[in-house]
């Protein structure tokens, strides 16, 4: 999406064609392969600064979207939308200014998604609750070992109506509420019952 005239400055997006079936919206591709390291004016908090998107595609079934959050989600309108893949990460310099729930909301027509490792992270900073995706019917998280799980358990409440769970990889980073009951969805223990870090997890 950034051409080289542009010099990787930021600047409103809007995608709206009436008649898309199929998008990939990768605004930031380059940034998850580390390439945009290599630019002189490289600046991870200008390419996020002052961006605004908006989508109205309303026939759309399949969404791909790479990116890293944006100021503003204008619109957000996916009539038909039925299978999503997101790879959104937060911007490190403002981590507690996230708000996506425009975004979700506009996805909410789903039945098959697929979240990245960095959306939990993204979500875990989410100022409002998950809204509620009443048709989703299957979910694949990706995780890593340094992503925590604190935003897993409201996301898997706002999917009354799921049937598949699929977990690419079942990591996750430690924290101080793993093991809580009320805090983390994952549980240490070794042969005597006690709490251990270095062994797989478990969901609970």
């Amino acid at each position: 999406m950034w051409a080289d005239s542009s010099g990787y400055k930021a600047c409103p997006v809007t995608v709206s064609i009436p008649t898309l079936k199929r998008l990939k919206f990768c605004r930031s591709e380059d940034f998850y392969e580390g390439k945009f390291h290599e630019y002189e004016d490289y600046d991870e908090e200008n390419i996020k600064k002052g961006v605004s998107l908006s989508f109205d595609n309303p026939n759309l079934v399949y969404l791909e979207y790479s990116d890293v959050i944006v100021d503003k989600y204008k619109q957000v309108r996916f009539d038909s939308l039925v299978e999503a893949n997101l790879g959104l990460r937060k911007n490190q310099a403002e981590p507690d200014k996230i708000n996506v729930t425009k975004l979700l909301m506009g996805l909410h027509n789903l039945k098959i998604l697929y979240l990245s490792n960095d959306i939990l992270e993204v979500l875990a900073c989410c100022r409002e609750r998950i809204p509620v995706f009443d048709n989703l019917l299957e979910l694949t998280i990706k995780t890593t070992p340094y992503v925590g799980w604190k935003s897993l358990q409201p996301l898997l409440k706002s999917y009354p109506s799921l049937e598949t769970l699929v977990f690419e990889g079942l990591h996750h980073k430690y924290t101080k509420k793993c093991g809580d009951k009320d805090g983390c969805l994952c549980k240490y223990e070794n042969d005597l019952g006690a709490k251990k870090k270095n062994v797989r997890t478990c969901l609970t």
